[in-house]
């Protein structure tokens, strides 16, 4: 079965960047208006409406053209690469570099969503889990490719058994650079280059 990403129009895309726009200059979201969104999207409260019914509305649209937005993104970053090295570096300089500028705004949204509405995104909503399941498959069968043609990979590594230990490694990285980046210190750079190294390594080690 194939599934098919959700179309927007530019004034969607407008209010969805306005209002990523007014969390990246600190405002709080609990406190923005719609005509306050409208007014960062370039237009009145009026026109707004007239594809959204309400802020909530606003917000989990936003939150899902953002996932595909970032995800489409990292896909294509990791695809700029040949090489299994080049493929994992360009993943996690991309995660380095959203959670760094763009975390904390999707993060907002997330949490602004009550549980209805967080349930209506991941269930009604279900293409969007579909369309990433597939194309998460579809990277990592790539990388697993890639991997073994270079040697890198163990001959005996099946799909699943990359799958699992790419997703695991990856997200256990995610965390650790979250945590760094919280901190805000001045050895950032240098810790985080370090994290890399050691996360190159251990999924080399774990997938040989």
């Amino acid at each position: 079965m194939k599934y098919v990403k959700k179309q927007y129009s530019d004034r969607e895309i407008s209010i969805f960047e306005g209002m990523v726009s007014l969390l990246n200059q600190g405002k709080y979201l609990h406190e923005l208006k719609v005509a306050d969104i409208a007014a960062a999207a370039g237009m009145g409260k009026s026109t707004a409406y007239e594809y959204f019914s309400s802020k909530k509305d606003i917000i989990r649209e936003s939150v899902q053209y953002h996932i595909f937005k970032e995800f489409e993104a990292l896909s294509d970053f990791i695809s700029r690469q040949d090489s299994f090295s080049g493929m994992i570096e360009n993943a996690m300089d991309y995660i380095i570099d959203m959670l760094k500028t763009r975390f904390f705004s999707l993060l907002m949204m997330l949490f602004n969503l009550d549980q209805s509405e967080l349930q209506r995104l991941t269930c009604e909503d279900n293409d969007m889990i579909n369309i990433i399941q597939t194309s998460v498959n579809e990277q990592i069968k790539k990388i697993l490719e890639v991997g073994k043609k270079e040697k890198l990979i163990g001959q005996e590594v099946t799909t699943d058994d990359c799958r699992i230990i790419l997703i695991g490694i990856i997200s256990a990285f995610s965390n650790e650079v979250r945590f760094i980046v919280s901190k805000k210190s001045l050895e950032d750079d240098e810790l985080l280059s370090d994290l890399k190294k050691r996360t190159h390594n251990i999924l080399l080690k774990a997938l040989n």
